[in-house]
This record gives structure tokens, C-alpha cells and sequence, in this order.
């Protein structure tokens, strides 16, 4: 007697298909891990928000411990990030009091800040930009802050 043997086994067409889903969702995993690390734009009337730092255009000066700020320009300052320079040393404070809107004027005590060895101020704006998930800020670069000379 011959017995034959019957072959149980996943046919062709069932195992590509388990192995592109498998592909499919091993795809899947790696882009949401790598999402993460992809930082979302932030944008400003219709722009990346870096690109707005150079329509700032605002005023400073000191007057004792006061820093008065004007706004001349057509975007909103959000805070200012105020680099303290002396000898030696630069102290960086942020100030998120209030947004600084067109044309406004805003006054910010610095008593305690400046002290005899302070020999400048660099006012560096900060600005919101939008994304999909919200607001955010931005610091622009020193090279849109203004420099003040402290007497």
C-alpha cells in the first residue's frame, strides 16, 4: 500500500497578501515615529514666520530704569527677548507682558536689570506664527533687534 501524503501548507496568494500587509503596516509604524521628529512650519500671513522678522520695524530707548518700546512697523510684536550686555556678561530676559500692536507704545521696567556695568541693550522681538495645532512663538535673530545705548 502506497499512502500519499497530503501537503498542508499557505498558498501563494494568501502569503503575498499577509506579506504586504505586513509591509504596509511596518510602513505605517515608521512614519509615525519619524513625524516626530519633523518639526511643523510656523507661519505668518501666508509665510514661513522667519520670513516676517524682517517687516518688524519698532523703536527703543531708555530712560532710567524705563524701556519704552514703539511699534512703527505692520506685525505685531508678541514679546521681546532683552540681551542685557555689560562687561563681560550678557543677561538674556524675556518679556511676554502683552503683544505690542501697530503703532503702540509700550513701557517695561527694568529696575534691577541695569546696573553701571551695563553698557548696552539689544531688544530682539518675538513674534507668533501659526501652525496646524495652534499659536507659537518665535524669537527673530539679533539682526533684526534694535541696539540701545545705555548712558
Amino acid at each position: 500500500m502506497i499512502f500519499k501524503m497530503k501537503k498542508k501548507g499557505v498558498s501563494p496568494v494568501i502569503a503575498t497578501v499577509l506579506l504586504i500587509g505586513i509591509v504596509i503596516i511596518l510602513a505605517a509604524i515608521i512614519f509615525l515615529w519619524a513625524r516626530g521628529f519633523v518639526a511643523e512650519k510656523a507661519q505668518k500671513f501666508e509665510r514661513a514666520v522667519e520670513l516676517s522678522c524682517a517687516n518688524v520695524n519698532f523703536r527703543a530707548d531708555v530712560f532710567g530704569n524705563d524701556l519704552d518700546i514703539i511699534n512703527d512697523g505692520n506685525v505685531p510684536i508678541y514679546g521681546i527677548n532683552v540681551k542685557i550686555i555689560g562687561e563681560g556678561r550678557v543677561l538674556v530676559k524675556e518679556i511676554l507682558d502683552s503683544t505690542i500692536g501697530l503703532g503702540e507704545s509700550k513701557r517695561i521696567d527694568l529696575t534691577g536689570e541695569i546696573g553701571t556695568e551695563v553698557t548696552e541693550l539689544l531688544i530682539v522681538p518675538i513674534i507668533l506664527g501659526e501652525t496646524g495645532s495652534g499659536k507659537v512663538s518665535h524669537e527673530c535673530a539679533d539682526q533684526y533687534g534694535f541696539a540701545v545705548a545705555v548712558i
